[in-house]
């Protein structure tokens, strides 16, 4: 998943055994985590095709700038395809629960990578 438009700005991405990673593209600097259990397998759940069907049913038209110039645009990397999502207009409900919690997961990455960056070194 990543975010361009406004605050924060970067990238966050899985892997198979729930460590994340997140890029923040102000600072060039990765922060590296794992998922909890309770989040890593609603993760899943959250990415099985029947999920993303209706999920990517909500998704931008491929020509579209909205995530590159929408603060509530978010773009989505997944196995099936790279697709930008404006929040305000997946109006399913159980469909916006998915994803905002993508949202979710990216915003507490970016505020690990912040804080390590405030972190003082040793």
């Amino acid at each position: 998943m990543s975010h361009v438009s406004a605050d924060p700005v970067g990238s966050f991405s899985v892997s198979d055994d729930g460590t994340y990673a997140f890029r923040s593209e102000k600072t060039a600097r990765e922060t590296l985590g794992v998922l909890s259990s309770s989040d890593f397998e609603k993760l899943n759940s959250y990415v099985s095709d029947a999920s993303l069907e209706s999920l990517y049913a909500h998704a931008e038209p491929l020509e579209s700038d909205q995530c590159e110039i929408n603060a509530i645009g978010w773009y989505l990397h997944t196995a099936r395809s790279t697709a930008c999502f404006v929040t305000t207009n997946i109006t399913d409900e159980d469909t916006r629960k998915r994803f905002d919690f993508f949202i979710d997961l990216f915003v507490n990455a970016a505020r690990a990578n912040h804080d390590a960056s405030d972190s003082p070194t040793k």
